[in-house]
């Protein structure tokens, strides 16, 4: 089981460690930065896009507090701004449609490589598989719709691309590390930031 104060956590292959959220009140902090990015979206205030781009950052620097990345030289040094490049028409591919039962083949395609290039690319790039991302993308929009929405969890695992609510279930709990419900209840304990 985790602990809400431990650092970082390594994947399942005791690969790359990623910044998590690592305690009540970081989550918090996150929840609240989530509140603010959403009102500027929603109000689209005068230079809003700017102020979603600090919030991101804001967030990022939040989650990255406790974290300290392995091997961070080598991993700049691996990543070229044009490999990033050849990868971002899936990325946004698997964004603008979570429920799209994209393949790896589709998504290469669309770069114009092939499955195996497209693949390595991928997975050097981002430190993380297609299929992996492509599963991080759905449980986001699930976070989202939770936070969001009063569906069910069984209509929000549908709009997020998942088989049904207990594949979501199992999926938010392994990433998450917390149920559906109990992030909707989490999420909707921490009181929206006004003014």
């Amino acid at each position: 089981m985790r602990t809400a104060a431990a650092p970082a956590l390594s994947d399942a292959r005791g690969g790359v460690k990623w910044p998590r959220v690592t305690s009540p009140e970081m989550w918090k902090q996150v929840l609240d930065i989530g509140h603010e990015l959403r009102r500027e979206i929603e109000d689209k205030r005068p230079a809003w896009l700017n102020a979603v781009r600090l919030g991101i950052l804001k967030l990022l620097l939040t989650v990255s507090r406790d974290w300290e990345p392995q091997d961070a030289n080598l991993r700049q040094e691996r990543i070229g701004i044009g490999q990033l490049a050849q990868i971002v028409p899936a990325i946004d591919l698997v964004h603008s449609d979570p429920t799209r039962r994209l393949t790896l083949r589709e998504a290469a395609a669309t770069c114009g490589l092939s499955a195996s290039q497209f693949s390595f690319v991928f997975r050097h790039t981002m430190d993380l598989t297609f299929g992996a991302f492509r599963t991080r993308v759905r449980l986001s929009q699930a976070a989202r719709l939770l936070l969001g929405t009063t569906h069910s969890v069984e209509t929000i695992a549908e709009r997020a691309g998942f088989t049904d609510g207990s594949h979501l279930h199992r999926a938010f709990v392994r990433y998450y590390g917390r149920t559906p419900a109990q992030y909707r209840q989490l999420g909707q304990s921490v009181p929206a930031r006004t003014g």
